[in-house]
């Protein structure tokens, strides 16, 4: 027989969170500069997902306009409280992480939550309420027989300097007040990681079941130590802890196909049988994977009041018997129509106002003021990257009318890297332009060519260590030039770590002024392959 396939739910999908209820599965993830925030996906089985909407998908709720590379928002939590017959969802918002000095600061990540009564219509999310305590990694746990409602997150400890090499971020409680964010008593540190990895703890979950409170903490950092660890108490969510005779409960160290496991989350189906969803990569002949951070899944039994995840085995492509086995193929044509951002259409950042509308089936993007170089709400739309092998093809056309206006197609992981084909304004004509990093040193390297008239059509041919981009027109299949893949997840101090890569669009102007030029894309094609079957 068939197992499910991993991942479950392929592309830039990290720290995902999962809840049930009447019979159906709800799953978020992060989604850190890219807009609307928090997708919220639902399921049957685990393995079909469907995008139902976003959590954070208006200003009032996420304004992260200038927000660094890797910066936003960090792993969500999703729960439904029986008792006030509400979602839950929290998360963390970092606006700033690199310093303008040594002697400079970052401000604290902030926390907050939004709730709704009706998960399946985003606009019923309500707008944050924010805690008194900064950090990321927020979990919100009902205790359903006290009524107290207990805030966990990951922060570090004042004044502790971590030995050389490792991380001080550390795991805290405190109960809250629901209605206004408020702390009710002080704080208190339930989880220091000491021994294992860069001595990160990160990513907690409460849970109670069989009077037992157990607490689940990601260790290690999100890179090759990366792991999961399981701790439970008799006395309450502040301990103390005893801690599982068989932690870590998943960890797949320096795996030739799977790696990084953990950030994980755990619920347990109508039919009894628990399941647990976690963040791995899928590492390509030892270069990090420019896909990103992924959803995975793995079965959980529980044996004498402790989790036994993957039936204690490493975790790899193929999932277990029960799920279905999703198809091999993934294509689709996309006619551009309103509803975007349902269709998994993302910003970059949260726009200040529309650049973009919908016409007669066609996308039409305005050149906006802010270039892909800049910390900015650029004028983009951006689509994920779900497989490693897959062609895509996208029609557009445009006119410059200004010297450097510029308007195409990016394989987009950040404004240090990206790769991308477009016209642009020139000295005294368009020109067709192909963008990529250096191979060596910081900078882009440009191939600029006389631009055709009208409709332009391009291809991308994705594969695991490559793209490579061609011009069709009239039949013939013109080559325009090669990114390697390891360009996208280069791991210099300034990269953005912990995003995955994307198909963007995009229309700019140049020097901080914006047009009334239009980009023209009608449409976008792509035909992708998950895995061998």
């Amino acid at each position: 027989m068939k197992c499910h396939r991993n991942p479950i739910i392929p592309g830039f999908n990290p720290d995902p969170t999962i809840a049930f209820k009447d019979g159906r599965y709800y799953l978020a993830t992060s989604t850190f500069e890219y807009f609307p925030g928090v997708p919220i996906y639902t399921s049957v089985d685990l393995v079909d997902w469907t995008l139902i909407g976003h959590a954070l998908n208006r200003r009032s709720q996420l304004d992260m306009r200038t927000v660094e590379c890797s910066g936003g928002i960090y792993a969500p939590s999703l729960r439904y409280n029986e008792r006030r017959k509400r979602w839950y969802m929290t998360a963390a918002l970092v606006l700033k992480r690199s310093k303008m000095a040594p002697h400079d600061t970052t401000p604290n990540p902030t926390g907050f939550y939004v709730w709704s009564d009706d998960i399946n219509d985003e606009t019923r999310w309500s707008d944050p309420i924010y805690y008194d305590v900064t950090g990321i990694d927020q979990d919100l746990f009902f205790d359903e027989g006290n009524g107290k409602i207990w805030l966990s997150w990951a922060t570090g400890i004042p004044d502790y300097v971590a030995p050389k090499g490792c991380y001080n971020l550390a795991v805290w409680t405190v109960e809250i007040d629901l209605k206004t964010g408020d702390s009710v008593g002080e704080p208190q540190l339930i989880r220091q990681n000491t021994s294992f990895g860069n001595h990160v703890s990160e990513g907690p979950h409460v849970y109670k079941r069989n009077g037992y409170y157990y607490l689940m903490t990601a260790e290690g950092g999100t890179e090759t130590e990366h792991s999961e660890w399981i701790f439970r108490s008799k006395a309450g969510p502040r301990g103390p802890w005893e801690d599982c005779p068989h932690n870590p409960l998943i960890y797949n160290g320096q795996d030739k196909h799977v790696m990084q496991t953990g950030h994980m989350d755990m619920v347990e189906g109508g039919d009894g049988q628990w399941w647990a969803v976690f963040l791995a990569v899928r590492n390509q002949k030892g270069v990090l994977s420019h896909l990103g951070r992924e959803t995975f899944l793995a079965p959980v039994e529980w044996v004498e009041g402790w989790p036994v995840v993957n039936g204690g085995r490493k975790v790899s492509l193929q999932g277990v018997v029960g799920p279905p086995r999703s198809p091999n193929t993934q294509s689709w044509t996309f006619r551009f129509t309103n509803d975007l951002t349902k269709k998994g259409w993302y910003h970059l950042r949260t726009p200040l106002k529309a650049y973009h509308r919908v016409e007669n089936g066609h996308l039409l993007l305005k050149c906006g003021p802010h270039a892909l170089s800049q910390d900015e709400a650029v004028a983009m739309l951006l689509q994920k990257q779900t497989t490693f092998n897959g062609v895509w093809r996208v029609e557009f056309a445009f006119s410059p009318v200004q010297m450097e206006e510029e308007a195409g197609i990016a394989v987009w992981w950040s404004k240090w890297a990206y790769c991308s084909v477009s016209i642009r304004g020139g000295k005294n004509k368009a020109e067709l332009v192909f963008r990529k990093p250096a191979e060596h040193g910081d900078g882009f390297e440009e191939s600029v060519w006389d631009a055709p008239s009208g409709t332009v059509t391009i291809e991308i041919k994705a594969e695991p260590s490559r793209y490579s981009f061609y011009l069709l027109s009239a039949g013939a299949r013109t080559p325009l030039g090669m990114m390697s893949a390891h360009l996208l997840v280069r791991t210099r101090p300034w990269d953005s770590k912990f995003t995955g890569t994307f198909l963007g669009l995009f229309a700019q102007g140049y020097g901080g002024f914006g047009t009334n030029n239009l980009a023209r894309f009608k449409s976008v094609e792509w035909q992708g392959v998950l895995g061998e079957d």
